[in-house]
């Protein structure tokens, strides 16, 4: 069975909104609480075909060891905001479990209301050739960003220079975006493309568990 795991957070994170936007594809969801203990979060994560790392205020060290366990198995995985912060951090030059090396942006116009905030350029990848364009305009509600990863996965800025989008090579879906793309379903078709491929990617991931297990 296609069963997305989605990180839900100690404070009120919009959950609604994620597993909202995951239902109208027809994925099936599990709610995994990442305060939980480290056991019992993990054996969940063991029977999902894919995780969607959500936004909130801070993420905890269970979270990377979620990302690990993607990794290792090739799980498809889609961070959005602080979970895209978290990709981020993870794959910083000088990674240090658990410590958060986001920093707080300067300019005031990515924290907006408004359904389109800013533009996002990106270079050719994944997302670009998903969208069919280098530009695409965003929602936004962050007030801090990634500052220190590697270069070869960064694959979208603002126009004043905030890392907007991520890639991970080699993997069958490894994503990150710093805006909110499951608060867009409703009115942008490039929310609904990412959203929608992700979930392809997770049933892919459950077919071919299905196979080697039989």
């Amino acid at each position: 069975m296609n069963l997305i795991g989605v990180i839900k957070r100690k404070e009120d994170n919009y959950l609604d909104n994620y597993v909202g936007a995951l239902k109208r594809t027809g994925a099936n969801i599990v709610i995994i609480e990442s305060y939980y203990d480290e056991l019992s979060v993990l054996k969940k994560v063991k029977n999902c075909s894919g995780i969607l790392f959500t936004g909130g205020t801070k993420w905890e060290l269970i979270d990377e060891k979620i990302l690990k366990y993607c990794l290792d198995n090739d799980v498809p995985f889609l961070g959005i905001c602080l979970g895209m912060q978290m990709i981020g951090n993870y794959f910083s030059k000088n990674h240090v479990p658990g410590s958060d090396r986001t920093v707080k942006i300067k300019t005031n116009n990515h924290y907006s209301t408004a359904k389109y905030a800013h533009e996002v350029i990106l270079k050719d990848g994944f997302l670009s050739k998903l969208f069919d364009t280098n530009k695409i305009l965003v929602n936004s509600y962050h007030n801090y960003c990634v500052d220190d990863t590697l270069s070869e996965i960064i694959k979208g800025y603002s126009s004043d220079g905030v890392i907007e989008a991520l890639e991970i090579p080699g993997y069958s879906f490894g994503i990150g975006v710093q805006w909110h793309p499951e608060k867009m379903i409703n009115y942008d078709e490039k929310s609904r493309k990412l959203i929608n491929r992700f979930v392809d990617a997770a049933e892919k991931y459950s077919y071919k568990k299905r196979k080697m297990i039989r």
